[in-house]
Protein backbone atom coordinates (compact mmCIF):
# COMPACT_ATOMS: atom_id res chain seq x y z
CA UNK A 1 0.00 0.00 0.00
CA UNK A 2 2.76 2.33 0.64
CA UNK A 3 4.51 2.26 -2.37
CA UNK A 4 0.96 2.56 -4.90
CA UNK A 5 1.33 5.84 -6.51
CA UNK A 6 -1.53 5.64 -8.92
CA UNK A 7 0.35 4.48 -11.74
CA UNK A 8 0.49 1.23 -13.54
CA UNK A 9 2.56 -0.51 -14.37
CA UNK A 10 2.76 -0.96 -10.28
CA UNK A 11 5.87 -1.30 -9.36
CA UNK A 12 6.49 -1.82 -5.18
CA UNK A 13 10.62 -2.40 -5.57
CA UNK A 14 10.26 -5.92 -3.99
CA UNK A 15 12.40 -8.43 -6.18
CA UNK A 16 11.76 -11.38 -8.32
CA UNK A 17 10.67 -14.43 -6.52
CA UNK A 18 12.92 -15.95 -4.37
CA UNK A 19 15.37 -15.67 -1.42
CA UNK A 20 15.62 -11.69 -1.42
CA UNK A 21 11.75 -11.24 -1.74
CA UNK A 22 11.58 -13.54 1.27
CA UNK A 23 13.98 -11.60 3.29
CA UNK A 24 12.00 -8.25 2.16
CA UNK A 25 8.58 -9.63 3.15
CA UNK A 26 9.59 -10.73 6.38
CA UNK A 27 11.82 -7.12 7.31
CA UNK A 28 8.40 -5.35 5.98
CA UNK A 29 6.51 -7.79 8.63
CA UNK A 30 8.54 -7.15 11.45
CA UNK A 31 8.27 -3.18 11.04
CA UNK A 32 4.60 -3.09 11.07
CA UNK A 33 4.77 -5.62 13.96
CA UNK A 34 6.92 -3.43 15.96
CA UNK A 35 5.16 -0.63 15.09
CA UNK A 36 1.95 -2.48 15.87
CA UNK A 37 3.86 -3.37 19.40
CA UNK A 38 5.12 0.05 20.30
CA UNK A 39 2.20 2.32 19.63
CA UNK A 40 0.48 4.22 22.21
CA UNK A 41 -2.89 2.53 21.11
CA UNK A 42 -1.91 -0.97 21.44
CA UNK A 43 -4.06 -2.07 24.92
CA UNK A 44 -1.99 -4.65 25.30
CA UNK A 45 1.15 -3.47 25.28
CA UNK A 46 2.04 -3.86 28.35
CA UNK A 47 0.77 -7.46 28.48
CA UNK A 48 3.28 -8.19 25.48
CA UNK A 49 6.40 -6.51 27.51
CA UNK A 50 6.46 -8.43 30.55
CA UNK A 51 5.71 -11.59 28.29
CA UNK A 52 9.08 -11.49 26.70
CA UNK A 53 11.12 -10.32 29.70
CA UNK A 54 11.54 -14.31 30.12
CA UNK A 55 12.81 -14.73 27.02
CA UNK A 56 15.22 -11.53 27.00
CA UNK A 57 17.15 -12.95 30.09
CA UNK A 58 17.38 -16.49 28.09
CA UNK A 59 21.56 -17.32 27.71
CA UNK A 60 21.08 -18.33 24.25
CA UNK A 61 18.19 -16.81 22.11
CA UNK A 62 19.62 -18.40 19.12
CA UNK A 63 19.03 -21.70 20.09
CA UNK A 64 15.86 -20.83 21.29
CA UNK A 65 15.06 -19.24 17.58
CA UNK A 66 15.73 -22.35 15.63
CA UNK A 67 12.50 -23.84 13.70
CA UNK A 68 10.43 -21.33 14.93
CA UNK A 69 8.12 -21.15 11.83
CA UNK A 70 7.40 -24.46 12.85
CA UNK A 71 6.80 -23.41 16.05
CA UNK A 72 4.57 -20.51 15.36
CA UNK A 73 2.37 -23.16 13.37
CA UNK A 74 2.44 -25.09 15.99
CA UNK A 75 1.02 -23.11 18.15
CA UNK A 76 -1.82 -21.49 15.58
CA UNK A 77 -3.03 -24.77 15.65
CA UNK A 78 -2.94 -25.37 18.80
CA UNK A 79 -5.11 -22.15 19.53
CA UNK A 80 -6.99 -21.42 16.69
CA UNK A 81 -7.29 -25.18 15.45
CA UNK A 82 -6.28 -23.79 12.02
CA UNK A 83 -2.45 -22.63 10.80
CA UNK A 84 -1.34 -20.04 9.02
Amino acid sequence: METYKGKTPWTCGFAKEGEKQVAQRWLLRNRYHCKIIASEYNLQQQEIIEATKPFNKRPNKDTYLQDLDKKIEARLDLYFGRSK
